[in-house]
């Protein structure tokens, strides 16, 4: 499952409690390792979520509201305006010697 954002605090991991204009869905979007353990972003919103110059809408489709995550991607949600977005940066630990396989075991 990875883990959940959005603004309501029963059903998600990361919770945003600044919305003046209501953007923000109950679960907006998620981060999580697919069965290849590439980390992926998956839009579950009805506004959309930013992932680097990528606008991912749930409603559009789901090969639309998905895409594979590198560390440096950055994602960003707009509340109002531009100078109040919500948005921050993904990183992702390397994977080499004995963190490989320690990240393999996680994801198994």
């Amino acid at each position: 499952m990875g883990f959940t954002f959005g603004r309501n605090a029963a059903r998600c991991d990361v919770v945003f409690t600044y919305d003046p204009l209501r953007r923000l869905s109950n679960t907006h979007f998620s981060i999580y390792v697919n069965e290849f353990g590439v980390v992926m972003l998956a839009d579950r919103s009805t506004n959309g979520t930013i992932v680097d110059t990528d606008l991912l809408v749930a409603k559009n489709g789901a090969d639309r509201a998905r895409r594979v995550r590198a560390s440096g991607s950055r994602v960003t949600v707009l509340l109002s305006v531009r100078e109040e977005e919500l948005a921050f940066v993904v990183r992702i630990p390397q994977r080499v010697g004995e963190y490989a396989w320690a990240y393999i075991q996680n994801v198994k």
